[in-house]
């Protein structure tokens, strides 16, 4: 029995050994200090300083086994990716260096993702970069346009009330042009 249209049992295996070997050896970045503590206390390896917690394969597989189990109807699995642009690095694939975002590395990093198969949706969450002059409180705008500019979806939230005005403005102008010429 095949797992999904791409895979078999011995690349699932695969999948899934890699994957317990990332959890353990590389962990995942959590900043938020309680919820490290709480994975802690779950039996994972908490690093501090690092805001990283890496998950041995016994509590993954721990993990796994008392989740509830859904069965699938054959054919029915399907995959794919939502990407989503943070503030962060880039690792350039031309050169494999870790790059600090600015605005032409967000437009490749777009038209990468835009590239790959199966990305149901690319989002900015913020603005990875900080344009010249830009003041902080206005960066729901920013990610609005630049993720607008470079076909992404803007998927942040507005910390400053006095914004929600003007990025309403923002998204009528941006409808009216999108969907101009179209009837309703």
């Amino acid at each position: 029995m095949r797992l999904a249209p791409w895979t078999g049992r011995a690349e699932a295996g695969r999948i899934h050994r890699e994957a317990l070997r990332v959890l353990a050896e590389t962990g995942v970045r959590v900043e938020h200090a309680k919820l490290r503590a709480r994975f802690a206390a779950g039996g994972a390896h908490e690093d501090v300083p690092a805001q990283t917690v890496r998950f041995p394969a016994t509590a993954v597989e721990t993990a796994i086994a008392a989740a509830p189990r859904t069965p699938f109807a054959e054919g029915a699995a399907a995959v794919g990716a939502h990407v989503l642009v943070a503030d962060c690095r880039y690792l350039d694939p031309a050169t494999d260096a870790e790059v600090p975002f600015d605005e032409t590395t967000l437009a490749r990093y777009a038209a990468l993702a835009r590239s790959l198969p199966r990305v149901d949706a690319i989002e900015l969450l913020g603005v990875p970069f900080a344009p010249a002059g830009m003041p902080p409180a206005v960066a729901p705008l920013a990610e609005r346009l630049f993720g607008w500019k470079w076909g992404l979806t803007p998927s942040g939230s507005v910390h400053d009330a006095v914004l929600c005005e003007p990025i309403m403005e923002m998204t009528r102008v941006r409808a009216a042009a999108q969907y101009s010429g179209t009837t309703s």
